[in-house]
C-alpha cells in the first residue's frame, strides 16, 4: 500500500492537505517553512500518483484513509 511508503513527516503533510490546510498553515503546525511543506507535498503527490489535492482526496477516500467515508462511493 502506498501510505506505508510515506515517511512520518509526509504522513503529517498528507493529513494537512486532506484537511484542506494551506502550506503556510501546515508549516506553522509542524514547525516547517512553506517551501519545505511544498517539497513534501510534491513527494506525497508523486508517491500516491496524484496530481493535486482533489486527486489526493479522491485517492484517500477510495482507500479508506479519511475517517467517516464510505468506500462504496461511485465516481464518474
Amino acid at each position: 500500500m502506498v501510505m506505508e511508503t510515506l515517511t512520518p513527516r509526509e504522513h503529517q503533510v498528507c493529513a494537512g492537505l486532506l484537511a484542506g490546510r494551506r502550506y503556510r498553515e501546515i508549516g506553522q503546525e509542524l514547525g516547517l517553512r512553506r517551501h519545505s511543506v511544498a517539497a513534501l507535498a510534491k513527494r506525497v503527490y508523486r508517491k500516491t500518483g496524484c496530481n493535486g489535492r482533489a486527486a489526493l482526496l479522491r485517492h484517500a477516500i477510495l482507500r479508506g484513509w479519511v475517517a467517516g467515508t464510505d468506500r462504496r462511493l461511485f465516481w464518474t
